[in-house]
């Protein structure tokens, strides 16, 4: 709903409403994740979706999703907003919300006690989060000159990346290790 709203903005010539709040201060997109989330923590709509879906369609469907997620916010943003692209702009939107259902349900798959992946990730997700702003200021003029939905979408891998790299790093040194653990 609020993704037509945006649009309608757009077309009005106005600017968005995300672009006049901080980030912070959108209490809508906490409010509808905090629904979300409360909706997958239901063990039987979470049990319901995961035997209705196939684990391959699924993983097809993240795949199929990221991709067009890369491309619609690249297009909308650059081209219809008129505004620097920032995925925040796109939190609250229904595509937005596949996307997350359908990583949530693969990762729900997954035998996480056993998956080292998922436990070097979960290990360092918070400092992932803190980190990957930084990151993306320094890589801001790559990222400026960047007009190809292909190397956007390899810049977000890459800042993951690097986050990812940094908050090992920083898991290692007594003092920040706090900073950066759940």
């Amino acid at each position: 709903m609020l993704g037509n709203f945006n649009l309608y903005l757009s077309i009005s010539g106005k600017p968005i409403l995300e672009v006049n709040i901080i980030q912070t201060f959108r209490i809508w997109t906490w409010f509808s994740y905090y629904l979300l989330g409360g909706l997958l923590g239901k063990s039987e709509l979470r049990e319901w979706i995961i035997n209705k879906i196939n684990p391959r369609i699924n993983l097809v469907l993240v795949v199929v999703i990221s991709i067009v997620i890369v491309w619609y916010q690249h297009n909308v943003g650059s081209h219809l907003y008129h505004q620097v692209l920032k995925a925040e702009y796109f939190y609250v939107n229904i595509l937005t919300f596949v996307w997350v259902v359908s990583i949530s349900i693969s990762v729900m798959r997954l035998k996480i006690s056993e998956n080292p992946i998922i436990n070097l990730l979960s290990k360092n997700i918070m400092g992932i989060y803190i980190l990957h702003p930084t990151i993306i200021t320094g890589f801001k003029k790559v990222l400026h000159g960047s007009s190809n939905s292909l190397q956007i979408f390899m810049f977000i891998i890459l800042i993951f990346v690097c986050s990812l790299v940094l908050s090992v790093f920083m898991q290692k040194i007594p003092i920040i290790k706090r900073v950066v653990s759940i």
